[in-house]
């Protein structure tokens, strides 16, 4: 507690005198430096000076760097003004610490170390400096078997220490596309070698298992018999396993309703003799005056159109990697404003598992999409569920879709 105490104090004070406008002292820096570690590789993320700066250095440690032990530092490379992004692929499974040093157009580097923005305070380290593809386990001998109305997959795995992502779908499971059609059924340890599944009765599905790591970068390989199902399985249609419905009362007198089971069990028109709306009464000539009198006050001016966004961090993928086919989404149809094949592509991208982070950026690419095809109601719910992580982002997006939606009048 003391520690972190020290470092708030020391960043604070730092902050003052690092750019002061009365004595004209110039010294950049960049912030919010961040270190993801992935299986094999580290993402540093971080939001340039504001400054004219050049580029920047990338700097590796064992411990937090700082004026006493940069020199102990490792220089393991340097990025242009602008890219924000920097892949780290240690050849060890060594916590490290990093920092991003800004140097201007006379190639003088600014050695300023301030805490949890252009150094990280935490140590970060790989899981494995192997291949996703050499760490994956394999899987073989899947089988599906029907029991007590349900289906039951047996499969073997080669690496039991592994999550393996269990696929279901009403067609084949032969290729990259049928994965984006097909329905993440659930994810288990590999060394589990059941799955139970309870799908819809009645219904033929084909079947498919990966190792869930390489389901993020779409790395498939589909092997007959081995980890996709040859032929299709259903559980039988029955009575028994269709649930009866039944209304529940939770309380004694309830507020009225729709009661819309009953008449799509029987065929029978839907009784509203009971649930009536009150008449539709006009506003008066004086009432509608000081509406129309209010509603012209509240009237702004459109927001500016906000212009099309890729997050930095996206520009640029290594090959495997989790977001490889969301950036040649982006270069290609997203780029080139082809929304309905942009639309398809992005959503197909969803329907495999990734982290929450992608998720959430996919979604804020889809809610620009959405928006320039005039679906604006669409578009707000995808810039909604970005909003939480990515605030600055989305607030233009919303500002001039809750203008449009206003004027245009969609309800």
């Amino acid at each position: 507690m003391k520690r972190s105490l020290i470092l708030l104090l020391f960043s604070i004070i730092l902050a003052q005198f690092t750019y002061s406008e009365s004595a004209g002292v110039f010294a950049p820096f960049v912030s919010r430096l961040k270190a993801t570690a992935g299986v094999n590789t580290i993402k540093l993320t971080w939001l340039d000076s504001e400054d004219a700066i050049e580029e920047y250095s990338i700097y590796r440690s064992g411990e937090i760097i700082n004026t006493t032990n940069f020199l102990s530092a490792e220089r393991i490379g340097t990025v242009p003004q602008g890219k924000q992004i920097f892949i780290d692929i240690p050849k060890d499974t060594n916590p490290y610490y990093y920092s991003v040093l800004a140097i201007d157009n006379t190639e003088n580097e600014y050695k300023l170390f301030i805490p949890y923005r252009n150094i990280t305070m935490e140590p970060v380290r790989i899981a494995s400096v192997s291949s996703p593809d050499e760490l994956a386990t394999k899987i073989s001998s899947i089988k599906a078997t029907v029991f007590d109305n349900e289906i039951k997959l047996t499969f073997n795995s080669s690496k039991p220490e592994r999550e393996v992502a269990v696929y279901r779908s009403t067609s084949p499971i032969q290729e990259l596309e049928d994965i984006s059609n097909a329905t993440l059924a659930g994810v288990i340890p590999s060394s589990q070698n059941v799955f139970i599944d309870k799908p819809v009765p009645g219904i033929s599905y084909y079947y498919a298992i990966f190792d869930s790591e390489l389901t993020k970068s779409g790395n498939f390989t589909f092997v007959p018999g081995e980890n996709i199902t040859l032929n299709s399985i259903e559980t039988p249609l029955t009575l028994d396993s269709i649930t009866p419905y039944t209304v529940r009362t939770v309380r004694t007198e309830p507020l009225p309703y729709l009661d819309f089971f009953p008449s799509i069990e029987t065929g029978t028109t839907i009784n509203n003799s009971d649930f009536t709306l009150p008449p539709t009464v006009p506003l008066s000539p004086e009432v509608s005056t000081l509406v129309a009198q209010l509603l012209s006050i509240l009237k702004s001016d459109a927001p500016p159109v906000p212009e099309l966004y890729i997050f930095p961090s996206d520009m640029e993928a290594v090959e495997n990697s989790e977001t490889y086919r969301l950036v040649r989404i982006l270069k290609t149809d997203f780029i080139n404003k082809n929304w309905p094949e942009a639309y398809k592509l992005l959503g197909d991208f969803l329907s495999v598992r990734h982290t929450r982070d992608v998720v959430l950026r996919t979604h804020f690419y889809l809610g620009q999409v959405l928006y320039y095809q005039g679906s604006y109601l669409e578009a707000i719910n995808e810039f909604v569920l970005a909003e939480g992580d990515f605030y600055s982002e989305t607030k233009p997006w919303l500002d001039s879709l809750l203008y449009l939606i206003q004027n245009e009048d969609l309800f």
